[in-house]
């Protein structure tokens, strides 16, 4: 049988698979394949992720068929900012913490299994979702210590870059504690050297540099969660607290002489969350919700050399919520609930700059933006039929936004937000989902505040007009599963936007010298439409005679339109990426206890769209490889050499003399940055 046949056999046939009870909180067999459920739940055993020797929860998330791990929108507030993954059926109260981290330190061992859920299940919050991955945690008493030791190398510049990490897992029958340590890593994986060349309107180059970049920083952290039954409920706290310094240098050789632009950054911010769920009978339960963050930023950004320039920029800003939830069950395929939302959000910003030692006024540079948000919500979730779930939900958002200082002003904002999902599974193995909803942005405080650019030169005004993005957003979901580990997801979507934020010109006036200026900045455009088509694919080998095998393939096309306000002309919306496509090849040894992986992206482009000056940034295709060795059951070497093929960071930009619309063309510089082979070695050991 061909390649293709073999394929069309198994889309028309699907696989045959066991009938378990409805509820993802039923027991399941612990059978090496999934079990289906006619309700839209599979569950997936520990046993079913055994051969893949998994050392993590996010191990065993990443090896769903058909599923993507969502860590959720980095927004204010609890209930928009939800990812795609549960733990014991509830949601984490962090939002500090991302979900892969969070299941980064959950040992495989204390898992019993995940159900990846379509439409809905009882007792389960779906966070407007039409699939979510639930991750069950297994009962007993257990202790699990875990140590994991990463060294980094960049291959042109020498760096060595060192990060630990120590987590503590102790559960006690229905009580569980885990604390987490370490030292963090980050960096821009584009560190490299490359040149910066400018021309003039007519070609001539005016500009010539070798350029060198690096950007890298560390962080020490600090985080503790807990469990445990009170007053007929569960209880559930978190706390956290971070620490994180960076730097970043480019230093440029030419024509104008020499150029050393030096960023320096201090990060401190922590969390403190408790979430409390209870239930009163078999048909009704509450949840409580707190949580209180706070972060302070420092910054300091100098240009030395044929330019000297000095901005700084310090900031705090915090988050308080409250939000309580209240769930009725009034038959085994029907739930109820409904609750609300406060928050108090709050960001202060005060920026400076100089030029040549004399200080430059900047728009909006002393800023306090407060925001007082509320929101009631109410949602059914219905079982129709055995292959047929229906949610549909209302929540109505009302804030008031102050800002204090330059600009003070106070808006009010009400926004209704319907939403309506359905699963379908006619079939085991087949499932289309539907979504409709009604969805509002929310706004980055840090546009109400100006900013600057040392390297380019840009320097953006804050914006306190701005308003936050409505759209609709339809979507549409096909999946197929078959050969126990194989699926193809199909996803349509389209977003109809009301006040598309992207940059505008803003003048400002100099109070003390009268001169006026235009800034760009962050700013409201228009109605626009978003649309993308999706495919997610994983196909596992072995029945195509490479016996440990899988192959997956993630592509994306997208498409959108919008008016430019420069120049009344249609265009993309602002940052989008037109395409992108990962391809990832695994393979699995047993008997050698071995795992390579084999990773290629196909780089992205983005444009940018200001008044005076169209960027264009780009990332060539490159690969990644890793090879994972278990030479002891509690010890694993992860060996990883990243960008195996060296990208090129492409950044053009084509400035005007003014607006772009009706002034020529200043200068095109063209900027190049070949990036470094990076050597990874991970140890990871556990204890107890």
């Amino acid at each position: 049988m061909s390649v293709w046949a073999a394929l069309a056999a198994a889309a028309s046939a699907g696989t045959a698979q066991a009938e378990p009870p409805a509820t993802p909180s039923a027991a399941q067999p612990m059978t090496p394949a999934a079990a289906e459920s006619s309700a839209g739940v599979t569950s997936y055993p520990a046993s079913f992720f055994a051969p893949y020797r998994p050392n993590t929860a996010l191990d065993m998330v990443n090896r769903l068929p058909g599923f993507g791990l969502d860590e959720g929108a980095n927004v204010r507030g609890f209930g928009g900012a939800a990812g795609n993954v549960l733990l014991d059926g509830a949601r984490p109260a962090s939002k500090d913490e991302s979900l892969g981290a969070l299941l980064g330190r959950i040992p495989a061992a204390q898992v019993e299994r995940v159900d990846l859920i379509r439409g809905g299940a009882p007792g389960i919050d779906m966070q407007g979702r039409s699939l979510i991955a639930n991750v069950v945690r297994r009962k007993g008493d257990v202790t699990q210590q875990v140590g994991l030791i990463r060294l980094e190398r960049f291959s042109e510049d020498g760096r060595i870059l060192v990060g630990w990490r120590y987590d503590l897992n102790r559960q006690l029958g229905p009580r569980a504690f885990d604390l987490g340590l370490g030292k963090l890593l980050n960096y821009d994986d584009s560190a490299g050297r490359g040149f910066r060349v400018r021309r003039d309107a007519s070609g001539r180059e005016i500009l010539r540099e070798a350029a060198g970049h690096e950007e890298d920083g560390w962080g020490h952290y600090a985080r503790v969660n807990g469990r445990g039954p009170l007053l007929g409920g569960v209880l559930r706290l978190n706390g956290a607290v971070t620490d994180s310094p960076s730097k970043g240098e480019e230093h440029f050789d030419g024509t104008l002489g020499r150029l050393d632009v030096i960023d320096r950054e201090s990060d401190l911010e922590g969390e403190v969350g408790l979430n409390y769920a209870r239930d009163f009978g078999p048909r009704w339960s509450v949840e409580l919700v707190g949580l209180q963050t706070f972060e302070r930023e420092d910054f300091v950004s100098r240009a030395e050399g044929y330019r000297n320039v000095r901005f700084e920029a310090q900031g705090e800003e915090g988050e308080r919520i409250g939000r309580f939830t209240v769930k009725h069950r009034p038959a085994a395929t029907l739930t109820v609930e409904a609750g609300g939302e406060t928050a108090f959000n709050f960001l202060e910003g005060a920026n400076t700059l100089q030029v040549n030692g004399a200080p430059v006024p900047l728009p909006f540079s002393e800023v306090r933006v407060e925001e007082d948000r509320a929101e009631l919500f109410a949602l059914a979730n219905w079982r129709a039929t055995p292959v047929l779930t229906l949610e549909a939900g209302f929540r109505h958002e009302t804030s008031t936004i102050r800002q204090i200082g330059q600009g003070a002003r106070e808006r009010d904002f009400q926004y209704p937000k319907p939403r309506f999902t359905a699963a379908w599974t006619p079939a085991a193995g087949s499932s289309l989902r539907l979504r409709v909803e009604r969805e509002v942005g929310q706004l980055d405080f840090g546009d109400f505040v100006s900013e600057a650019d040392l390297t380019t030169g840009v320097v953006a005004s804050g914006n306190p007009d701005l308003a936050p993005d409505q759209a609709w957003v339809y979507e549409l979901a096909a999946e197929r599963r078959f050969w126990d580990t194989g699926a193809l997801v199909l996803t349509l979507r389209r977003r109809d936007i009301t006040d598309v934020v992207d940059r505008i010109p803003v003048t400002a006036t100099d109070p003390v010298t009268g001169v006026s200026e235009t800034f760009e900045a962050p700013g409201n455009i228009g109605d626009g439409v978003a649309q993308s088509v999706s495919l997610d694919a994983t196909l596992p080998l072995r029945r195509l005679g490479v016996p440990g095998g899988e192959f997956r393939a993630d592509l994306t096309w997208r498409r959108s339109r919008v008016i430019d306000p420069t120049t009344g002309e249609a265009r993309r919306i602002s940052g989008e990426r037109p395409d992108s496509l990962e391809l990832r090849y695994r393979h699995d040894l047993p008997s050698k206890n071995l795992v390579f992986n084999l990773v290629w992206f196909d780089g992205w482009r983005e444009t940018y769209y200001n008044f005076d000056q169209v960027t264009r940034v780009g990332l060539d295709r490159f690969a990644e490889a890793e090879v994972q060795w278990r030479p002891r059951p509690r010890t694993t070497l992860f060996l990883s050499l990243a960008n195996l093929s060296p990208f090129t960071l492409r950044i053009d930009r084509d400035v005007y003399t003014g607006r772009r619309d009706a002034n020529p063309l200043a200068f095109a510089e063209e900027r190049r940055t070949q990036s470094q082979v990076r050597a990874i070695v991970r140890l990871r050991q556990e204890f107890g």
